[in-house]
């Protein structure tokens, strides 16, 4: 009798490295950078897999001194490349300075990313009044991916247009196939920031192809051709605290079409349904649209935050060319659970698009062993909670087949990617402030 074993593969594979990283920013600087979620994106060149980490200046959010952006230097970016398995330094990217980076956005080899910094402790200004350098307000740059794993970059936007892009996406918003941007909030105005690139390659102000119908600044959107007619819609929603109950436009979404005849984007759905999935104001953090249960109609999910915790929700289109309100996650606390957007792919190889959010902190439902600020008491971390699976109808729910648990495994951050059908993440972590080299792990996590 002649018997061969087949084994498969665990479920969860780790390859663990630890890289130099040769670059002439100081060690605390890659440090802050490597550790920020926020603007971090993996990507694929040619045959190759890298990851970008946006560079982190140092600050905290609101600060009450005196210093403003022009006090502190913004950073440059930093890549890695994933090499037989592992992540190693590939490069200091010094075309691309951030104080902050907050949203992304990745079609086919075009990539956009806007700067949410919010040095100083002014914000925005919300009423129209004259900006100063201390509000807080960025750079959004568009990029182009290489074969090699470079990216050349082009700032969109000169200083005078400068906002606090906290949103930012791309899309075409004429039909003349080439990518459009826009950002979010355009504080103090009645519009948002729109950037529309002509035949050379530059981008042009257009703040006046969209009027907000309300002057509520939205603080999360996205570009999507939500009709098909190969002109792109404008999608928002809005960042407000207080009682749904009593203010019709908290928990809002809007759809902004095209106007063909008047050359402008028009109202075309506006949700009035405050209090569908919350009893509180909870504020738009990002937003993507996607067919959900494969009907042919486009669905959108939104990200949303506020004091009391995180969530999600789903609004499924319907045959009338508008969204019904359907699904929402829990709102998970800080203790529980804190994400920054999120991304839809397809983890399981079902057809169905399955959510997987982009924690950070220190909540219970992802920490083995929460301790604030220590990441090694924390003995690693479990992904059933930010894996969130689609039953098909754009219900979603945390995975569980089986306990993704992997102790002992220090990681600040871990971002999400696809390969060959299989979900993958990376984590980093930076060791020791004063030695610039960094830890890094790839989690090759089979999906049931």
């Amino acid at each position: 009798m002649s018997i061969t074993a087949h084994f498969p593969d665990t479920n969860i594979i780790v390859n663990k490295n630890v890289t130099e990283i040769s670059t002439s920013v100081t060690s605390w600087d890659v440090t802050r950078t490597f550790y920020d979620v926020s603007g971090v994106f993996p990507y694929k060149a040619g045959n190759d897999y890298y990851t970008f980490f946006a560079g982190k200046a140092e600050w905290t959010a609101g600060q009450i001194d005196n210093l403003t952006k022009d006090d502190i230097p913004s950073m440059p970016s930093q890549i890695l490349k994933r090499v037989d398995g592992k992540w190693e330094f590939f490069k200091t990217d010094y075309d691309a300075y951030f104080w902050g980076a907050r949203n992304y956005k990745i079609i086919n080899n075009n990539v956009v990313i806007g700067d949410g910094n919010e040095i100083g402790p002014d914000g925005p200004t919300w009423n129209g009044e004259a900006s100063t350098n201390r509000n807080w307000n960025g750079d959004a740059y568009f990029g182009n991916i290489q074969d090699d794993g470079n990216i050349l970059w082009k700032k969109v936007n000169d200083k005078a247009n400068r906002i606090w892009f906290h949103g930012i996406s791309m899309g075409d918003l004429n039909g003349d196939n080439r990518m459009d941007i826009g950002g979010a909030p355009n504080a103090g105005y009645q519009n948002l920031k729109l950037f529309v690139q002509n035949d050379q390659g530059e981008f042009n102000v257009k703040n006046n192809l969209l009027t907000l119908i309300d002057g509520k600044q939205p603080f999360a959107l996205d570009f999507h051709d939500l009709d098909g007619d190969s002109i792109d819609e404008i999608i928002t929603a809005d960042y407000g605290g207080g009682d749904p109950s009593t203010d019709s436009s908290l928990n809002n979404l809007r759809v902004y079409k095209y106007n063909q005849d008047n050359a402008v984007f028009e109202i075309d759905f506006n949700s009035s349904t405050p209090s569908a999935f919350y009893s509180i104001g909870m504020g738009a953090t990002s937003i993507q649209a996607a067919d959900l249960n494969n009907d042919g109609i486009i669905d959108i999910v939104v990200a949303r935050e506020d004091e009391a915790g995180n969530a999600f929700e789903v609004w499924r289109g319907n045959s009338s060319g508008g969204f019904d309100p359907f699904f929402s996650s829990p709102i998970w606390s800080q203790d529980e659970l804190q994400f920054r957007e999120f991304w839809i792919l397809d983890v399981n190889q079902d057809s169905f698009m399955d959510i997987v959010l982009r924690p950070f902190h220190y909540g219970s439902l992802y920490r083995n062993n929460p301790v604030w600020w220590n990441v090694r008491d924390n003995n690693g971390i479990m992904l059933n909670y930010i894996i969130q699976i689609n039953d098909g109808n754009a219900n979603f729910s945390s995975y569980e087949t089986e306990v993704l648990k992997i102790e002992g495994l220090n990681v600040d951050n871990i971002n999400p990617y696809m390969d060959e059908g299989i979900l993958h993440f990376i984590g980093t972590f930076t060791p020791d402030r004063s030695v610039p080299y960094l830890e890094t792990v790839d989690l090759k996590v089979r999906i049931q």
